[in-house]
């Protein structure tokens, strides 16, 4: 029967008359069916339903229908995706509006029909997994064998061993991003089928898979409704909400903590006035580079507190919005007392998202908070074995296992009453690596511990009168005895035990108490009131006191109701100081967001001695000879069986690719091509299945390398990314990768990034012959120079006003020529590249020996020459072209070793670098062109942080 077609409408009645026409849908409405905000378009479709009559209403009718509809339709312009059908259950009515909340997703038979072939192995997992919020899935997973790099076999058959340990890895990483998550980020994730990419990328090492997709996903439970959360769900502020494909995790230095504002005794704080001094915190810090926030304050002012905890991707103003957008807040509320802390991450455990975000927390309850700066080099081990314990993680971050383990602690001695800071002291006798820790708890309100491991910290003290003693003493506790450290609590197996001898004090008793009475900072006269402000950076703080204390590694600073007190559990030097002087910072806000440096370029070039250790932290033991890359170590032993070695960039980047081609050549012993990536697809070069391609940028987002990256990945090629930005384009579309942990970079020009882009190549070229043995002498000279190399680059630092001397001769010059050959032809390069970016001059990188190619013809008594000549194999060649410069009138600068007097006193000027391996010369030799360029630039009387024409970050192709 057609709809709306009454079959009684046109008989005649007995009587010969005619009944009346009833028009069906005149006792009916439609309604607007709305998709949560995850999908861009919210508008799917529109339903049908009898019209409230009585006691009848319609929304009731309305709730519980679900809806399919093609993801094709859901997301504009993905008709690719048609074979994925979402459903949606209606939860609420709200108007005409069917508010729907996702109910499961299925693929179409076709599409499974179509992706099953003939010569390849099907495997199928599933999983029952609840959500974070309490959802409870039921996900399945689908993935097809496919042939091996090289393969010429027609069949592509996994053995069973292989099956299971895929299907054993699908589970585990479908498990791990779900459980963590929030039914609208695991909906996230679905939409661009990331856990599928995950699992493609995950399962490369056990057998190649392509097609993997979750095919079905079903909601077998649901938590009791909540309106709130399904307003949530289509609200505004979720609209924008996507989640990309995971990038590889690479290890580097995490994130800034911003102020923490503690306001005691006297004067009361209104609740919105300590969350703005938060916030205005983070906006102090936003120049040195972060890609999300959070914060955490107390939100209430009854006894018994809760804490509240807001993370943000994206800009502070972000996280500034949503806490303004908090509701069940009385922002009207007053504190005597009160602890809150704050922070810009800049990723590097896990990608930019809320979850990653800081801070982070023990639990659901945030019974413990924490922010953090560094890294926790043995955190895996510290969470594999928590995770024993029974405990899950909802983040990627080597923070949140810290803050687990505290919570563990807690958990184990808290019949015994332990302090917040014994608490805190057990937990960081753990930890390994480097780091600045702050901790918040509801268990101990009005506290807050403070603690620095080779990562700054300043606390800023700010109150009405004057200090009774410009200094605070150290407290110093008894250390804790071997055969403590290693006292068994817990009724752990052998296993266990030998897995996590590393966490010995984890099962020792509680520290004891202080062998001599505390002592904290007073202040004199009536008002006693105190406020401390916790950073990172002064930037953060200046303006609120210029009164700080600098804490040393391994202090913990304890605050408890208004009273600040500084402990450490031993001795570890007799000269050691027992005081911690309050000094006064005489400078303003903006000289110190840039340290004692006038520009941010200045600052990043002294920055090279951290920036280079910090690409090697936790990568190599210098005592075993050992380098290891987590991001590729499961990539490795296809990228020894490579083809080639196809190294592509732009700029600075192509440059550190050029500076370490010899290398990857002699150890490897595989041919090695950089291209500029432009030149790359300009050509159409051939790319192979057994090529390994190597993509490097700065910020991961550079047009063109992206561009020639989707090229290569079209053509089966492996793809390695070399990044300084977790989550970019480069690290989530590269199979592995290698993240060169340099820090933000704010000046234009690159510095400290290219230094450890040339540093991650070199490291990268010692992981490839690990395996030679003939290799292995070689290996040890440059892992010792490695070992050097921090201090050397501070010798090079010490020549900065020799350079400016010779930038005075040069500033008004309208051209210069820098030449060498070698490992330093990439240096003449870098070189002139910097001279052209920051001065405006006609510079010109030249290999010396194509001097009389050509450039020669440039050569007499005006042209400014630098020239880089070492005392390695190239050096006689590299003095041909000296004597040649020098015959037609030349008077170059010569940069060497310092300890080359025979050229010394050939040279009229000359800038004299260390000695190191010859591999590794071109990082000290960069250095003085950096600061050339730089003082010749200043002289002129340009900004050398932002040169005209230029971007950072070069986003268009």
């Amino acid at each position: 029967m057609a709809i709306g077609k009454n079959k009684n409408a046109t008989k005649a009645s007995r009587k010969g008359g005619k009944k009346k026409v009833a028009d069906p849908f005149s006792k009916k409405d439609w309604y607007d069916i709305k998709a949560p905000a995850n999908f861009e378009v919210r508008n799917v479709g529109r339903t049908l339903v009898t019209r409230t009559t009585g006691t009848k209403i319609a929304s009731d009718a309305l709730k519980g229908r679900v809806f399919e509809v093609s993801l094709g339709d859901l997301n504009k312009h993905d008709d690719e995706d048609s074979h994925r059908k979402f459903r949606f259950i209606c939860e609420d009515v709200q108007g005409r509006h069917c508010l729907t909340n996702f109910h499961g997703m299925d693929m179409t038979t076709d599409r499974l029909r179509m992706l099953i072939k003939k010569w390849q192995t099907l495997i199928e997992a599933q999983a029952d997994i609840r959500t974070s919020d309490g959802y409870l899935l039921r996900v399945f997973c689908i993935g097809f064998t496919m042939k091996m790099r090289g393969q010429i076999r027609k069949t592509a058959y996994a053995q069973h061993t292989q099956i299971k340990a895929i299907r054993k890895k699908m589970v585990e990483i479908m498990t791990r991003d779900i459980a963590g998550s929030e039914l609208k980020e695991v909906v996230n994730k679905l939409i661009p089928n990331s856990i599928g990419s995950e699992i493609e990328k995950a399962c490369r090492g056990i057998y190649p898979l392509q097609n993997v997709n979750v095919r079905k996903v079903k909601v077998l439970k649901k938590p009791k409704f909540d309106v709130t959360r399904l307003m949530e769900m289509h609200g505004e502020s979720y609209s924008s909400v996507t989640v990309d494909e995971k990038g590889q995790r690479v290890e580097r230095v995490d994130g800034y903590e911003p102020p923490i504002d503690l306001a005691i005794e006297g004067k009361r704080r209104f609740i919105r006035f300590i969350a703005d001094i938060l916030i205005n915190g983070l906006h102090r810090l936003e120049y040195r580079g972060y890609d999300s926030s959070g914060i955490a304050f107390d939100s209430d002012y009854a006894e018994q507190r809760a804490c509240m905890v807001v993370r943000q991707k994206g800009k502070v103003e972000e996280l500034e919005h949503a806490v303004k957008s908090l509701e069940n807040i009385d922002w009207s509320g007053e504190y005597a007392v009160h602890v809150g802390i704050a922070h810009t991450r800049w990723a590097t455990h896990g990608e930019p998202s809320a979850v990653n975000s800081h801070p982070q927390r023990s639990d659901e309850q945030n019974q413990f908070v924490c922010v953090h700066n560094g890294i926790i080099t043995n955190y895996k081990d510290i969470k594999q074995y928590l995770i024993k314990k029974g405990y899950v993680f909802e983040s990627e971050t080597d923070t949140e296992v810290v803050i687990k383990l505290v919570k563990y602690l807690y958990d184990k001695h808290k019949q015994e009453n332990i302090s917040f800071q014994k608490l805190i002291e057990m937990a960081c006798s753990q930890l390994e690596g480097a780091f600045a820790l702050l901790f918040k708890s509801i268990h101990y309100p009005a506290q807050l511990c403070a603690t620095r491991r080779g990562s700054p910290m300043v606390i800023g003290v700010k109150c009405a009168n004057e200090f009774a003693a410009n200094h605070i003493p150290v407290t110093f506790s008894k250390d804790l005895s071997l055969q403590s450290r290693h006292q068994k609590v817990d009724s752990e197996t052998n296993e266990s035990r030998r897995i996590f001898l590393n966490l010995r004090g984890v099962f020792s008793a509680p520290l004891k108490n202080p062998d001599q009475p505390l002592s904290d900072l007073t202040v004199a006269g009536n008002d006693r009131s105190i406020e401390y402000y916790f950073a990172s950076d002064a930037s953060a703080i200046i303006e609120h006191t210029n009164q700080v204390i600098f804490m040393e590694d391994d202090d913990l600073a304890v605050v408890n109701n208004g009273t600040l007190t500084i402990h450490r559990s031993q001795h570890e030097a007799s000269g050691q100081s027992t005081i911690r002087e309050i000094i006064e910072l005489k400078i303003e806000l903006q000289e110190i967001m840039k340290g004692n440096y006038k520009y941010f370029m200045q600052k990043e070039i002294f920055e090279q001695p951290e920036s280079v250790v910090n690409t090697m932290r936790g990568r190599v033991n210098f005592n075993t000879k050992k380098v290891v890359l987590g991001g590729i170590k499961d990539y490795i032993n296809e990228i020894r069986r490579c083809r080639r070695l196809i190294l592509i960039a732009c700029g600075t980047s192509y440059h550190s690719a050029v500076a370490t081609r010899q290398l990857l050549e002699e150890l490897s012993e595989l041919p090695v091509m950089v291209e500029l990536a432009s030149d790359f697809l300009d050509r159409s070069t051939p790319v192979f299945r057994d090529d390994v391609c190597i993509f490097i940028s700065q910020s991961g987002e550079t047009a063109d390398t992206i561009l020639a990256l989707r090229y290569c990945k079209q053509r089966g090629a492996l793809i390695v990314g070399f990044t300084n930005t977790v989550g970019s384009s480069i690290s989530r579309e590269s199979h592995c990768g290698v993240h060169i942990n340099a820090g933000p970079e704010i000046g234009v020009a690159s510095t400290k990034a290219y230094t450890s882009q040339f540093l991650a190549l070199v490291l990268f070229g010692l992981v490839l012959s690990e395996d030679s043995i003939s290799k292995q002498s070689r290996r040890e000279d440059i892992i010792d120079g490695l070992q050097k190399l921090p201090e050397l680059i501070k010798e090079v630092l010490t020549c900065d006003q020799k350079i400016r001397d010779f930038a005075e001769n040069l500033y008004q010059k309208s051209s210069l020529l820098v030449m060498g050959r070698g490992f330093n032809f990439a240096t003449c390069l870098e070189g002139a590249l910097k001279v052209k970016e920051l001065t405006y001059m006609h510079s010109e990188g030249i290999l010396a020996g194509e001097l009389k190619h050509g450039p020669l013809a440039m050569v007499d008594d005006t042209m400014p020459i630098v020239m880089i000549i070492m005392d390695d194999p190239v050096k006689t060649k590299c003095m041909n072209a000296y004597s040649q410069v020098q015959a037609r009138g030349g008077q170059p600068v010569l940069i060497c070793n310092n300890d080359d007097e025979e050229l010394i006193k050939l040279a009229r000027r000359y800038i004299a670098v260390p000695r190191t391996v010859d591999c590794l010369q071109g990082i000290l030799c960069v250095v003085p062109m950096q600061l050339l360029s730089f003082h010749i630039a200043v002289l002129r009387g340009y900004d050398v942080d932002c040169p005209r024409n230029l971007a950072k970050s070069v986003t268009v192709a």
